[in-house]
């Protein structure tokens, strides 16, 4: 039974339940924040335009499958920047009452996008190795880090998956949970994961579309995978990543 098997587990989904006549008073959302995080005196490189390929819902559904071998080639450029849009892209402008509002590929509780996307780049075309951050609103990458990555970091990083380190790249999403528990509370960080769920479907949909093999990751060390990435694990946490390459 999950309660006394999984208590962690039952606890967490005890404290994010809502019951009827104990609803939890909605959390005041800060004010003043921008909703996307930038480095702003890092050198950025603009990605190609998306270009999503002509293919049926059918095949992309059926084609979709999880890649752990990999060519010794590098990924295309093309490729990475149309995954990235699918998982959390910027698709279009609409307006209400003469106001303007942005759409994302994914829905997001409140509209308050906690996800933050950066990339481990080992071998992708037209960019050095190192540690790049999405920005989604202008498609363009943060270099924020520029050194080739370790096999042995990687290996540790990723519980000794050690094809992991025969791919091209690794995306790696964090959540800034603030943005989002601070309206919904609590129950916010089931949204948070629900929200991961989505950008990574679109993303494995995509790379299907292109061709790319990927494969989705659970198992890593948090807290070292955020001081690689150099945030506050106290603001901002780890949570999902996906490892990209030219399937073998």
């Amino acid at each position: 039974m999950i309660k006394t098997d999984y208590p962690v587990a039952r606890q967490f989904h005890t404290n994010t339940s809502y019951i009827a006549d104990r609803l939890p008073k909605a959390g005041i959302l800060q004010s003043g924040k921008k909703p996307f995080k930038e480095y702003p005196h890092t050198p950025k490189i603009t990605l190609p335009v998306p270009a999503v390929p002509d293919i049926s819902f059918k095949d992309v559904l059926t084609g979709r499958h999880s890649c752990r071998q990999f060519k010794n080639q590098p990924v295309a450029l093309g490729e990475l920047a149309d995954i990235l849009f699918a998982g959390y892209g910027f698709s279009k402008t609409t307006t209400v009452v003469r106001n303007e509002f942005k759409q994302r590929t994914v829905p997001s509780a409140g509209a308050l996008y906690p996800l933050e996307f950066y990339i481990l780049v080992m071998s992708v075309d037209e960019l050095a190795p190192g540690i790049y951050h999405y920005l989604p609103q202008i498609a363009q990458l943060e270099f924020i880090h520029q050194e080739p990555l370790p096999v042995q970091l990687l290996n540790r990083l990723f519980l000794q998956q050690s094809w992991i380190t025969e791919a091209g790249a690794v995306i790696i999403a964090t959540a800034v949970i603030e943005r989002t528990l601070s309206k919904y509370l609590d129950r916010g960080y089931r949204y948070i994961m629900l929200e991961a769920g989505h950008a990574f479907q679109n993303m494995n949909l995509m790379a299907a579309a292109c061709k790319t093999g990927a494969a989705d990751i659970g198992a890593f060390l948090d807290e070292e995978i955020a001081d690689l990435l150099q945030i506050n694990a106290g603001e901002e946490l780890p949570i999902y990543a996906m490892v990209l390459g030219v399937e073998d």
